[in-house]
């Protein structure tokens, strides 16, 4: 991951990887790395106990040796998540991808934590044991390279980003062997891959408009999160060249709450078809679909989306100059919303946040209501 520490066990909270178009195997290897760096423990969850990580780096040497981990992770635990957590493998620092669902276990929001770990860390470390100990029931707890990353209830299954990409790869090599990685992403708090399946362009695109054909090729992402809304998801997208890569629809989430886990992706895979065959139809609905106040449909939609600023100023004026006041269809106003996209792919292309909170909104604009956002209004962003 870039941002890295020297310590070799040892990974920056906020640290990132990037996986270029092809380097699937180089994908497969570093998460096989990062499985044999991660344990899951079993935990009662009146059993766990947090202490407070104060802003120290002087005294981070000696803290390092009585949690029996680098002085790089208590220094970064010092500087972010502000504190420790003790389960059955001793205490250990808290990442920051564990603070979301440690805030939901302990039931207080993102916003008291914050302002807690900010002005009064033992206030805060004492807010989570008190509620913790009036709970009941046990807690899967993520340690990864030296860090708790996440604390999740009972219920939860784990599954390895090296698993997915097996099973994928298992399932895509039998089925669909010319497929191509487009791209990877590893952090802490997510794994995102882009598979192109342009040799199979007439199959998956088969029930799309052609005029969305011309020019583009499917390809389908797959997001694991062992954080916040935890799920598997596939994702079938339109491959538009030049690093950009669009959802079709909202994803298929495969929860990490049940039984055999590995059975229900690999499910989902066998009906990747079905899903690309939904998505084009949700389309296809677009090119149907009157939008008589234009300019107010779209910047609601890209406000509503969170697309980023600047990029959805960019495709508003873009659309003004073709469009102006005339009615449109819901299939310009998505093909607009895409083009914001492209351009936070171009602008942004190592700010995977903006890249996600940017895909999302085209996948939202594919399912919104249009009677709800086909309203005279304010255009302008």
């Amino acid at each position: 991951m870039s941002n890295t520490a020297k310590t070799p066990n040892f990974v920056l909270d906020g640290a990132e990887k990037f996986f270029d178009f092809g380097q699937l195997d180089e994908l497969v290897e570093f998460c096989k790395e990062d499985a044999n760096q991660t344990q899951w423990l079993d935990e009662g969850i009146r059993d766990v106990r947090f202490e407070a990580s104060y802003d120290e780096p002087l005294c981070a040497p000696e803290y390092a040796k009585h949690l029996k981990v680098s002085t790089d992770a208590v220094i970064d635990t010092q500087e972010h998540a502000g504190l420790n957590l003790t389960t059955s493998i001793g205490t250990k620092p808290v990442g920051d991808s564990a603070i979301r669902s440690i805030c939901d276990r302990g039931m207080i929001g993102l916003n008291c934590y914050e302002l807690l770990r900010k002005n009064n860390r033992g206030s805060l470390k004492e807010v989570l044991n008190l509620i913790l100990a009036e709970r009941q029931g046990s807690i899967r707890v993520k340690f990864s390279h030296e860090k708790i990353r996440a604390v999740h209830s009972a219920r939860y299954a784990d599954i390895s980003n090296a698993v997915l990409l097996e099973i994928m790869n298992s399932y895509m090599r039998t089925n669909w062997p010319e497929r191509e990685m487009v791209s990877g992403y590893v952090s802490h708090e997510m794994m995102s891959v882009v598979v192109g399946l342009d040799a199979y362009k007439a199959q998956f695109f088969r029930k799309l408009p052609a005029e969305f054909c011309s020019g583009y090729s499917p390809a389908v992402q797959m997001i694991s999160s062992d954080v916040a809304a935890s799920a598997v998801r596939l994702i079938p997208c339109l491959d538009m060249g030049g690093g950009i890569v669009v959802p079709m629809a909202k994803d298929v989430a495969i929860p990490h709450i049940g039984e055999d886990i590995k059975g229900r992706v690999t499910n989902a895979f066998t009906a990747l078809l079905a899903y690309f065959d939904d998505a084009s139809t949700d389309i296809s609905k677009l090119q149907t679909i009157e939008v008589k106040n234009g300019k107010a449909a779209l910047v609601r939609v890209l406000k509503s989306g969170g697309m980023p600023k600047a990029e959805a100023a960019e495709a508003f004026a873009a659309y003004d100059s073709i469009f102006g006041n005339a009615s449109v269809t819901a299939a310009d106003i998505y093909l607009s919303v895409c083009d914001a996209y492209g351009s936070v792919v171009r602008n942004h292309a190592k700010d995977a946040k903006k890249l996600f909170a940017a895909a999302d909104c085209v996948a939202r604009c594919a399912r919104v209501r249009w009677s709800n956002v086909d309203l005279p209004g304010k255009e302008e962003l």
